[in-house]
């Protein structure tokens, strides 16, 4: 038990840290819309979730959610609720509106043809 809550408050120590940083650097702004991100799409997240930094330009981020298969994908926009509807919005509101969220869909390369897809070139 004592092991577990080490970890447990370990980790709360470091991501507080790490959300101090990006404040420090990044802006208060960006770490709140991380955080209300980070809240808002926990559920959804699906087996991955990463945020990056542009290097060239660090009030850029990319949020990176894996999940299973698109199938899975598709699943988890039938699975919001309202709450996290809400949270959604709120991370919107916190977005500068001059640099609007843009949503991409990158699918890993696979030797199966998926539905859609544009035909294999021979």
């Amino acid at each position: 038990m004592s092991f577990y809550l080490m970890v447990f408050q370990g980790g709360g120590a470091v991501g507080s840290a790490i959300m101090g940083l990006i404040a420090e650097r990044a802006g208060l702004s960006v770490a709140l819309t991380i955080a209300a991100a980070g809240l808002a799409l926990s559920p959804l997240a699906g087996l991955v979730w990463r945020a990056w930094h542009d290097a060239s330009d660090p009030g850029r981020v990319l949020g990176e959610f894996v999940v299973a298969s698109w199938d899975d994908h598709l699943r988890q926009h039938e699975r919001v609720t309202k709450r996290e509807q809400a949270h959604l919005e709120r991370v919107r509101e916190l977005t500068d509106p001059d640099h609007p969220i843009v949503i991409t869909h990158w699918l890993a390369v696979s030797s199966r043809k998926l539905p859609g897809s544009p035909a294999k070139p021979t």
